[in-house]
């Protein structure tokens, strides 16, 4: 698969541990807020900001509040053929623009065809840069 979603609710207090994935994602909290800690920096992740985390980077999560997440993460391939031409290498917040915001929910859509989630999560990463 060149993607793959993840939809997850934490309570207030819980952490995911220090990890890395394969793959490259971005965090997104439909509702809460959270904080991601890496050897760099940490990122304060409320619903109005997403997060990009770029495939192999060690990182841990803690809900601040109880939340629940969005999490796509993109194939090393899947980048290679639809990433824009802006590099992204690095770790790096963003403002949820209305469209980026209605982008990650539609591909949540449980009735979804998998060809209207692959181009919503295509132009995810266009939305990004």
């Amino acid at each position: 698969m060149p993607f793959r979603i993840l939809r997850r609710t934490f309570p207030r207090g819980e952490a995911v541990g220090l990890h890395a994935h394969e793959e490259s994602q971005v965090i997104f909290a439909a509702s809460g807020t959270l904080q991601v800690y890496t050897a760099s920096g940490r990122w304060f992740v409320p619903p109005q900001l997403a997060l990009w985390m770029p495939a192999g980077i060690p990182h841990r999560v803690d809900m601040l509040s109880d939340a629940e997440l969005r999490m796509i993460y993109w194939h090393p391939s899947a980048l290679q053929k639809w990433a824009p031409e802006r590099p992204l290498d690095y770790i790096f917040a963003l403002t949820v623009t209305p469209l980026l915001r209605e982008l990650i929910l539609a591909a949540f859509k449980v009735d979804i065809p998998s060809v209207k989630a692959e181009l919503a999560v295509r132009l995810i990463l266009h939305e990004l840069t």
